[in-house]
């Protein structure tokens, strides 16, 4: 079945409004929406947060960038886990987001449709949730 133009931009508006409805964070909302083209910049723009978020959370030097602020988020003890396999799997995402995402946005400019822009903001949700809730855990 084919639906009309008028018809997806209305599915695609309300897509993104019950997305704005998730208690998403602030810094992301206010960064990244309303989305607008090309939706590739809000999706970099949720990974930077992300690292920011990190980096100003951790106090590190600014010159630490991408994955030097996973090492150094590990070398503190934000992923720290009783189950090591756990421990591996949380510091694993964050390296996958930066090497496999970020890196990708930063370094090329995809095609990206607002559906994905939106999973990826999602998933950067997700990750500033977990790295807030470990370093409440780990006390840091």
């Amino acid at each position: 079945m084919k639906i009309s133009n008028g018809t997806q931009q209305l599915l695609e508006d309300l897509l993104e409004s019950m997305v704005q409805e998730l208690e998403l964070d602030k810094e992301l909302i206010q960064d990244c929406f309303p989305l607008k083209s090309p939706y590739r910049k809000q999706a970099h723009e949720a990974l930077l947060t992300i690292e920011t978020r990190m980096k100003n959370r951790l106090k590190l030097d600014g010159s630490h960038v991408g994955i030097e602020i996973i090492d150094d988020a590990r070398n503190l003890g934000v992923f720290k886990r009783d189950v090591r396999s756990e421990e591996q799997g949380i510091e694993l995402l964050f390296r996958g987001s930066v090497l496999g995402i970020r890196n990708v946005l930063g370094h090329n400019k995809p095609l990206m449709s607002k559906e994905e822009a939106i999973k990826i903001i999602l998933f950067a949700d997700y990750l500033i949730k977990l790295f807030e809730g470990q370093c409440k855990i780990n006390k840091i």
